[in-house]
């Protein structure tokens, strides 16, 4: 649960993110890679903060259910200002990615997807039986850099 309320490090993102999948390694001797195709993240503290907290979901999901040997999460940045975070798994994936099922079911996808909507973000998850997970975020602040942080005003 500490997971789930610790702060996005000051230094920003990536340095969270690569503290993250260190202590992930560490915890459950996964193979995980951390990847960063962005010179500099400059986007809100809040988008900052949702999209560590999908990546800690992600994790966590992984973590209880996936049963994976690799993990790989990818942050890039297009020259637009547009960021995709990834996190993707070859474990045992799932059906039925939108479940119809009782409420409480999935809820931790839910609260991903919730948490994406909160700033503007795509989200997506794919995922069959025997071929792994894969969630994939995208977030563009529009212009100013920082659309996440502002307050509208009328």
């Amino acid at each position: 649960m500490n997971n789930f309320l610790a702060p996005v490090d000051q230094r920003g993102l990536v340095l969270a993110l690569e503290k993250m999948t260190q202590r992930f390694r560490q915890e459950t001797n996964v193979s995980i890679f951390f990847q960063c195709g962005c010179r500099q993240v400059n986007m809100g503290a809040s988008a900052e903060m949702q999209l560590l907290r999908i990546a800690q979901e992600s994790l966590a999901n992984i973590r209880k259910h996936a049963k994976a040997h690799t993990v790989r999460v990818l942050l890039t940045c297009s020259a637009e200002g547009e960021y995709r975070l990834l996190v993707e798994d070859d474990g045992v994936g799932f059906d039925n990615v939108r479940p119809n099922g009782s409420p409480g079911e999935h809820i931790g996808l839910s609260i991903m997807e919730e948490r994406a909507r909160r700033v503007g973000a795509q989200f997506k998850i794919e995922s069959e039986p025997g071929e792994g997970t894969r969630v994939e975020v995208t977030y563009n602040p529009g212009p100013g850099g920082r659309k996440s942080d502002q307050k509208e005003t009328h």
